[in-house]
């Protein structure tokens, strides 16, 4: 039998939809109205999202995006893709550069169009890695030990949309660190952004949990 996911209608009888996707084992996510679902694909070549009410395909992440894991934004705007980082022992052959190329490991692209928005270096194998607010206005990330960034999606928007060709790297909105930081929350709603901090105890200072 054919791998895959397979739709059911129900309950409280269970009978198929009809629609059978050809996903392979890989890791999958769906949006979180249930109308996307996005499967690794064979060997980690890139990914596919799917119209879970027809099957058919909405885009396809390229296969040279090796992809071991995936979340949808908020509103399914936005497809993230993560995979391991390469190692330098594993990258015989390549230049540093082109070692650099592939180590943007985190990578977001827009469904609609298929556009890749950003990419990013990101060690962090603890997923999904990204927090957004439910308008998907702003997403909080944490990119290096105790620093935690903030980048507003329209900005980004707006800097390619006025330089097709710059980088894929854009500039945090806002960005600040924090000793012993060990985990954050983004408010989902509201007019107010705020941003839950907490860390660890350390050798003179207790745990903490703070609220911006």
């Amino acid at each position: 039998q054919r791998s895959g996911i397979q739709f059911l209608n129900g309950p409280p009888a269970y009978t198929p939809a009809g629609i059978d996707i050809d996903c392979p084992d890989g890791p999958t996510a769906f949006s979180r109205d249930g109308s996307l679902l996005a499967c690794v694909n064979k060997n980690f070549a890139g990914a596919t999202v799917y119209n879970t009410d027809t099957g058919a395909v909405l885009m396809q992440v390229p296969g040279d995006s090796r992809v071991t894991d995936l979340a949808f934004s908020p509103r399914g705007t936005y497809l993230l893709t993560w995979r391991s980082p390469l190692k330098r022992v594993q990258a015989e052959g390549l230049s540093e550069a082109d070692l650099q190329a592939r180590n943007n490991n985190l990578q977001m692209w827009e469904v609609a169009s298929g556009r890749k928005m950003f990419h990013f270096y990101h060690m962090e194998a603890k997923w999904p890695v990204v927090q957004w607010t439910d308008d998907e206005r702003l997403f909080a990330i944490r990119r290096a030990p105790g620093s935690l960034e903030l980048y507003e999606v329209e900005a980004i928007r707006t800097a390619q949309a006025q330089n097709p060709a710059a980088p894929l790297q854009p500039a945090a909105t806002r960005r600040a660190n924090f000793a012993n930081l060990a985990g954050f929350a983004v408010a989902a709603d509201g007019p107010t952004i705020r941003v839950g901090i907490f860390t660890a105890a350390a050798k003179d200072q207790a745990a903490s949990l703070r609220l911006y």
